[in-house]
């Protein structure tokens, strides 16, 4: 049967179903209960549905077969293991993407999320100013990203977080900035001639070649001189 089944547990009766992808597994709900995550494994997709409407909001292509899936604590992230694929996607259950392809051990089942955290910094110290040249960063986290295709950092008043991605020379990445502020923002990166505004609530998405050596310095237009400044590090540079 393609469907969740809904249960009454008051009565221990089945109270309806949901129509989903052929050969789903597990449905575990986001921490405030308005969404349920449904791995279906035929089409390789993520089922996205709303537990108030009784049906799915949507449908995320993930890898091959996935099999499990774990939400992040705050409910804006799911992580699904794709059991055909050997690897995880990292999806963004806002803006209904996958985010990151993290590839993995062969045949991974199940996954499972520590709380608290979206992503695993390297060496967060939120608040913190370091300065690099003359540059100052309002320091919030450094995240591995060389396994990754895609990336999505949020934009803040006011600094980036995370604030650095450490990245393979000459990777491609798709570099996605979701400006949860209620301030305007803007991605500017010079040595690539990318200049764009990111309005409260919007998501700009830039593809990057990253450079062969050295950094990459990315920052916001209005207010890099309040420490809204971010680095691509390449390989093992600090």
């Amino acid at each position: 049967m393609s469907a969740v089944l809904v249960l009454d547990t008051a009565s221990g009766q089945m109270a309806g179903q949901i129509p989903v992808g052929a050969s789903p597994h597990q449905a575990p709900l986001t921490r405030d209960g308005r969404w349920a995550l449904v791995p279906s494994q035929g089409p390789g997709e993520l089922g996205i549905i709303d537990t108030a409407a009784g049906a799915v909001a949507g449908v995320v292509a993930v890898g091959k077969t996935p099999h499990w899936v774990s939400p992040s604590s705050d409910g804006t992230m799911a992580y699904v293991a794709n059991e055909g694929s050997n690897d995880v996607s990292v999806v963004d259950l806002n803006g209904r993407r996958v985010v990151a392809t993290v590839a993995v051990g062969n045949a991974p089942r199940k996954i499972a999320v520590q709380p608290g955290s979206i992503r695993k910094a390297e060496a967060p110290t939120p608040g913190r100013t370091v300065t690099i040249g003359d540059v100052a960063f309002a320091d919030h986290g450094i995240v591995d990203v060389r396994s990754a295709s895609d990336i999505v950092i949020h934009a803040e008043d006011y600094y980036f977080e995370p604030t650095f991605l450490r990245a393979r020379a000459s990777q491609r990445l798709r570099l996605s900035v979701l400006n949860r502020a209620g301030t305007l923002h803007n991605l500017t990166i010079p040595a690539l001639g990318i200049d764009r505004d990111v309005p409260p609530s919007a998501r700009v998405d830039v593809d990057l070649n990253v450079p062969a050596a050295g950094s990459l310095l990315f920052f916001c237009k209005f207010h890099g001189p309040l420490g809204q400044n971010g680095r691509v590090l390449i390989g093992d540079i600090q």
